[in-house]
C-alpha cells in the first residue's frame, strides 16, 4: 500500500472512527475518502437518525453513554450506513425512539411518535436493517448478535402494545397500510435542503471522539439547524478552533464554504466577549466557553451552531466519566500524529 494510501485511510479511521482494517477495506476507490450518500433520502433518513440521537443525548435513561451519543463507529457507504451501538442499553433506548409507532394525545386524537415510515426489514448477519417506505433509504444497527437485535424489537413491540392507553407499533405494517403516518420534519422543504450536513456529521463520530473528544455531546437538530453542545470537564482543553479548521479543510472538510457569522465566548468573571465576521481569537483558552455559528451556503439556509462548555464532574456518573478520560487519552495519541496537522493544513 502506498504512502498516501494509507495516509487516506488513517484520515478515514479517525473521522469514522472504524478500526485500521476496516476502513481500508472500505475505503472509496476514488473520490472522497468518506462517501457521501448518494440520494437525498438517504441523506434524510440520516439526518433523522442523528435528530433522535441528539435528542436522546439530553435525557439518556440509567445516564449518559461513555461514547458521544452512544456510537462506537459507523461504517458509511453511498447506499447506506452501519451505525454500531456503544451497549445493548444505548440500543434498546435507541429503538424506542426510532420505531414510528401511534399513541392517542391527550384530546384523544391520534399521534405519531418516532421516525414516519421507518420499517424493520430483517437481520442481516448481526445486524439489524431499518429502511424507509418507497424511498432509496437504508440504515442498520450493529454491536449487538443477530438474535439480540430480534429480541429488542419485539421487546419494543411488546412495551408499546401494553402500554396503558394503547399505541400502535407501525414498523411491522406494509406499505399505504396506515393513512395517519404523516411526513417528518424533516421532509419540510428547508429539511431536505439542510438534511446532508446531519447525514455528514453522523458518518463522522470521530469528529467527537478523537478530535474535540468530549466528556458529553449534547444538542438538537431541526430543519436548517443543528445544534451541537460539547460538554468538557476542568481538565480537558476546548478545542474549538481545531475543529472549525477541520471542517474548512479541502480534502475531508464540509464540501461548501464557511462563513463565521459571530463567535462569543465567556470569561471566568462571567463577562462575554463577541467578534464578527471571520471569528479570529475565539475558544482559544482552557479557561473559556464559547459559541460558534456558522453559516452554510446561502446565508440563513443552513446553520452549524457549536457551543462549547465547561461542566462540573458531578453531570457524569463515575463509570461514565472515567471512560470519558481514559477515551480522551487515546484520542490525545492522535492529535499529535494527524488530528492536528490536518486542521493545520488550513491557512
Amino acid at each position: 500500500m502506498s504512502r498516501s494510501n494509507q495516509r487516506s485511510v488513517r484520515r478515514r479511521a479517525l473521522l469514522t472512527a472504524e478500526l485500521y482494517r476496516q476502513a481500508r477495506a472500505h475505503l472509496p476507490a476514488e473520490g472522497p475518502i468518506i462517501a457521501p450518500a448518494r440520494h437525498e433520502d438517504q441523506e434524510v433518513l440520516e439526518a433523522e437518525l442523528l435528530s433522535r440521537l441528539l435528542d436522546l443525548s439530553k435525557s439518556w435513561p440509567g445516564g449518559h453513554p461513555s461514547l458521544p451519543l452512544g456510537i462506537a463507529r459507523c461504517t458509511p457507504l453511498p447506499g447506506s450506513i452501519d451505525v454500531r451501538v456503544e451497549s445493548r442499553q444505548q440500543a434498546i433506548h435507541l429503538l424506542q425512539r426510532l420505531l414510528p409507532h401511534q399513541e392517542i394525545g391527550g384530546d384523544g386524537s391520534p399521534d405519531i411518535a418516532g421516525i414516519a415510515g421507518l420499517r424493520v426489514g430483517g437481520i442481516r448477519g448481526d445486524a439489524l436493517v431499518l429502511s424507509a417506505l418507497d424511498r432509496e433509504a437504508c440504515v442498520t444497527l450493529s454491536g449487538l448478535p443477530g438474535r439480540e437485535w430480534q429480541r429488542l424489537t419485539d421487546l419494543v413491540d411488546r412495551a408499546h402494545r401494553d402500554k396503558a392507553g394503547g399505541r400502535t407499533p407501525l414498523w411491522r405494517l406494509p406499505v399505504g397500510s396506515h393513512p395517519a403516518e404523516p411526513g417528518s420534519a424533516m421532509d419540510s422543504r428547508r429539511g431536505r435542503r439542510s438534511a446532508w450536513l446531519g447525514s455528514w456529521l453522523l458518518r463522522r463520530p470521530g469528529l467527537f471522539q478523537n478530535l474535540t473528544a468530549p466528556h458529553l455531546l449534547e444538542g438538537y437538530g431541526r430543519p436548517g439547524v443543528w445544534t451541537l453542545e460539547l460538554c468538557h470537564l476542568p481538565s480537558s482543553p476546548l478545542r474549538a478552533e481545531p475543529l472549525v479548521r477541520l471542517l474548512r479543510h479541502p480534502e475531508v472538510g464540509i464540501p461548501y464554504k464557511l462563513r463565521v457569522r459571530h463567535c462569543s465566548r465567556v470569561m471566568n468573571d462571567g463577562s462575554q466577549q463577541r467578534s464578527t465576521g471571520r471569528g479570529e481569537g475565539w475558544a482559544r483558552g482552557d479557561d473559556r466557553s464559547g459559541q460558534v455559528i456558522i453559516d452554510i451556503g446561502d446565508p440563513g439556509e443552513t446553520v452549524l451552531d457549536l457551543r462549547f462548555h465547561r461542566d462540573p464532574a458531578t453531570f457524569l456518573r463515575p463509570a461514565v466519566r472515567n471512560a470519558a478520560v481514559e477515551r480522551i487519552d487515546r484520542a490525545d495519541l492522535r492529535y499529535g500524529r494527524l488530528a492536528d496537522p490536518l486542521a493545520a493544513e488550513v491557512p
